[in-house]
């Protein structure tokens, strides 16, 4: 991103990966509302949200680790942190994703996963100091 550190400076990490988590929270629930009838702008305008929301979080989780991390463990714990959370997101996914759909079909996945997202931005809210 050509002006993350600038964004990083002025928001600081902690409401960067916030702000992410935000618009992919809206992104998903605005998602399980549409229906096929839905217009397609509508459709594109909520998934453009997915850029900005996704750049966010990972600018902002990547200088987290980088702060947190010891000089020489910077590379290995971001490569630990992307591992573990594709391994849990697949791991976990397939079992409560296919159960959630089994309950209230793929909209409901999708808002689940959408107010999961808004509830994250609770613990960094208040279990993350402010200006890491």
């Amino acid at each position: 991103m050509l002006f993350s550190r600038k964004l990083i400076d002025l928001f600081g990490n902690r409401w960067l990966i916030m702000s992410g988590l935000l618009l992919n929270g809206i992104r998903l629930i605005i998602f399980s509302f549409f229906t096929v009838g839905t217009p397609y702008a509508w459709k594109l305008a909520a998934a453009l949200l997915q850029g900005p929301g996704f750049g966010l979080t990972q600018l902002g989780v990547i200088d987290f680790v980088d702060r947190r991390a010891h000089p020489d463990m910077r590379a290995t714990y971001l490569s630990i942190m992307n591992v573990a959370r594709m391994s849990l997101a697949s791991s976990l996914g397939g079992i409560m994703g296919s159960w959630l759909i089994s309950q209230g079909g793929s909209a409901f996945l999708m808002q689940f996963c959408g107010w999961g997202s808004l509830v994250l931005i609770l613990f960094f809210a208040f279990l993350v100091k402010r200006r890491c």
